[in-house]
């Protein structure tokens, strides 16, 4: 196909229990569940057949409100379905048929009706299942919050895992900023999205009870809130790490309706993600190769500096060498002109140091080779890697 209108479609479909999607490996599939299949039978949705999937769907708690029926559905008699528990299979239902004479005939024998559907749930939805995590949502919204959950938990390759409500640590063992926030979070390589479902609340006036009025006039001030607040049947998504961030229920399209929308936003965010760690990669690598081309600069800089300062150094020796040389051919016919034989020996034996000491000083006496070049430490190289950090390019300038 073309365009994406499928995978509206899809959508719709799984979240009115007839078909669950699914996407491994980024191709889509779909498969047919008990009420699709008796809508393709019947032509007709039948929310009975339903329910023991929607009963799945539930929390399962006590007080927990059970899937909504129409009226004309209420009026009719249960047929024997399998319950909808979690590792059991739900069977397709048939009904008996009207006859002319206004009899029923026994429903028709169809390999399908007998054809089973496995029924589960994705295990970080199934760890939510009576959980304190979700016990922000008042537990008649339990079951659809949960529905919503499976719905953007098995349409999306990636990997998705809990979150660690269901072993909670201390309030004080961590901060509040590091603590993780959804009840569901997509890992699709690059960014982890979390994913948390809301419930709007009606505000209204509170109406105060004798004691809080009596409170309030004996202690001078209102000791009562102004509103109350009651969770209603409105929910809503909140993506933690994809923008929007945040997905209502719009005027004619239900917020079941918008999972395909939501699935894509947290692609997109884990695309953006993808591209923004290949430019921080790039960038890091061509910071690093500045880095090792300034250092290497550097390196030949020290070594030629020092090959300068061993050469003028030699420079200046052989030239003190030179003039003590000349020194000492003075000193030499000084000595031989002594008239006294013990003067003579005495400065024969300070003329015969000098000359050794002059043959130490003269670079020429003793062998010519490269000077051993310098270790590049960092301090030697700071000065002259044109500002860089000679510790390394993480930690910038220096």
């Amino acid at each position: 196909m073309e365009d994406v209108t499928y995978k509206t479609t899809a959508a719709a479909l799984q979240n009115r229990n007839l078909v669950r999607i699914s996407k491994p490996h980024g191709r889509w599939q779909a498969t047919v569940l008990p009420g699709g299949q008796y809508y393709l039978e019947h032509g007709d949705y039948d929310p009975i057949v339903v329910a023991s999937y929607d009963e799945l769907m539930s929390v399962g708690q006590p007080g927990t409100q059970q899937p909504r029926t129409t009226q004309s559905a209420k009026s009719r008699p249960l047929p024997e379905a399998v319950a909808g528990v979690e590792g059991k299979q739900v069977k397709a239902v048939r009904r008996a048929e009207p006859t002319a004479n206004g009899g029923t005939k026994p429903p028709a024998s169809d390999s399908s009706a007998e054809k089973s559907e496995p029924l589960r749930l994705h295990p970080a939805v199934r760890l939510l299942r009576g959980n304190s995590a979700i016990s922000h949502v008042s537990k008649d919204q339990q079951g659809r919050a949960l529905r919503l959950l499976q719905g953007l938990a098995t349409g999306l390759s990636a990997v998705v895992s809990p979150s660690k409500h269901e072993n909670p640590s201390p309030p004080d063992t961590f901060p509040p900023s590091d603590r993780e926030r959804g009840l569901i979070f997509f890992d699709a390589g690059a960014r982890r999205v979390g994913v948390d479902v809301r419930q709007h609340q009606t505000r209204s006036l509170h109406q105060p009870t004798k004691k809080e009025l009596d409170d309030s006039a004996r202690f001078h001030y209102t000791a009562y809130p102004k509103y109350d607040f009651t969770p209603n049947e409105r929910l809503h998504i909140v993506l933690h790490g994809a923008s929007p961030d945040n997905w209502e229920a719009l005027q004619r399209v239900a917020l079941e309706d918008r999972l395909e929308d939501i699935l894509e936003a947290i692609e997109r965010a884990s695309v953006t993600a993808r591209e923004a760690a290949e430019r921080r990669r790039h960038q890091d690598d061509e910071r690093r190769l500045q880095w090792e081309n300034a250092r290497n600069a550097a390196v030949l800089k020290l070594i030629e500096s020092h090959r300068a300062e061993v050469l003028l150094s030699q420079l200046a020796a052989w030239k003190q060498s030179e003039d003590l040389g000349k020194y000492l051919a003075s000193m030499e016919r000084r000595v031989s002109d002594m008239p006294s034989e013990a003067e003579r020996l005495d400065a024969n034996d300070w003329l015969d140091w000098a000359r050794s000491y002059r043959l130490s000083l003269d670079p020429l006496a003793g062998p010519l080779h490269m000077p051993t070049p310098p270790e590049p430490k960092p301090d030697a190289l700071k000065p002259l890697m044109k500002g860089w950090n000679p510790y390394g390019p993480e930690r910038g300038y220096s």
